[in-house]
């Protein structure tokens, strides 16, 4: 999986809630690499309750364990989204906002 892909499936997760597409996003959180993980985790957080009940589903049929959920699903709960009725701005999480967050990850040393 790349980076190109990871993004495609997250703007189709984001806008549709095409399951393949989440699952996908799943997938990555699974990676050996950091940077899909994060990534994959910065797009499910900003998509709001509907990556919680992927998240839910994955650890349920064993896709993911809790150890692997836990921390998107904690940031998901914490972050200031439409669907958990917090966010008082645009409801939409836009490319520029994910590209944002992945960019803080990287120079806070949690990506490469």
């Amino acid at each position: 999986m790349n980076e190109g892909y990871l993004l495609a499936c997250g703007i189709v997760w984001q806008k549709t809630g095409e399951p393949d597409a989440g699952w996908e996003l799943i997938e990555a959180l699974r990676s050996h690499d950091p940077y899909l993980q994060s990534l994959a985790a910065v797009v499910l957080v900003g998509s709001g309750l509907r990556s919680l009940e992927l998240l839910q589903d994955a650890v349920r049929s064993g896709a993911l364990t809790t150890e692997q959920a836990v921390p998107c699903i904690m940031d998901l709960l914490r972050s200031n989204h439409p669907g958990n009725g917090v966010r008082t701005q645009s409801n939409e999480t836009t490319s520029a906002e994910t590209t944002s967050a992945v960019n803080l990850h990287r120079n806070a040393g949690l990506v490469n």
